[in-house]
């Protein structure tokens, strides 16, 4: 699927779903972002980030949807090797996460909400997983939150 045509087809609903007092901006790469995933594994991944974002700006903010094809290199017996990847990141300009609730974030049913399940970021990190992705949380308190998901790329259009 490619990244770029979902998000575009779903900006208006994350819009919807972030409120009135959140701008929603896309940042998108200019050529198709082509991964292999299904369209539920990435509504599932965008839905909890946008709602997570959401929650971590109660006051308003901005919410960033950028994706790009990033060269990730890596040496394996003095051999190099470059692969280019998918880049998604979500980024808020909301409240944040002290490192002690960073560390646990991914935790089954681990929450700060009152009357969450403490599944999203879990459910979050499973898809991940299980679509051979990788995934990076940057965060402090008060500077917002930036998750950051590595997709292996494919070459179908």
């Amino acid at each position: 699927m490619d990244l770029n045509r979902f998000i575009s087809l779903a900006l208006d609903t994350f819009a919807r779903l972030a409120g009135n007092t959140i701008q929603v901006r896309p940042q998108l790469w200019a050529e198709p972002v082509m991964i292999h995933a299904e369209v539920p594994d990435v509504e599932r991944i965008l839905l909890n980030l946008v709602l997570n974002a959401r929650d971590a700006m109660p006051d308003g903010g901005v919410l960033t949807l950028e994706t790009a094809v990033v060269v990730e290199s890596s040496s394996a017996d003095e051999i190099a090797i470059v692969k280019p990847r998918a880049r998604l990141r979500v980024s808020d300009t909301g409240c944040g996460m002290r490192p002690e609730v960073k560390a646990r974030m991914f935790e089954p049913y681990f929450t700060t909400r009152s009357g969450a399940t403490g599944l999203g970021a879990n459910s979050i990190a499973f898809t991940v997983m299980r679509l051979g992705g990788t995934l990076l949380v940057e965060s402090s308190p008060a500077g917002g939150t930036c998750v950051t998901v590595y997709f292996p790329l494919t070459s179908v259009r």
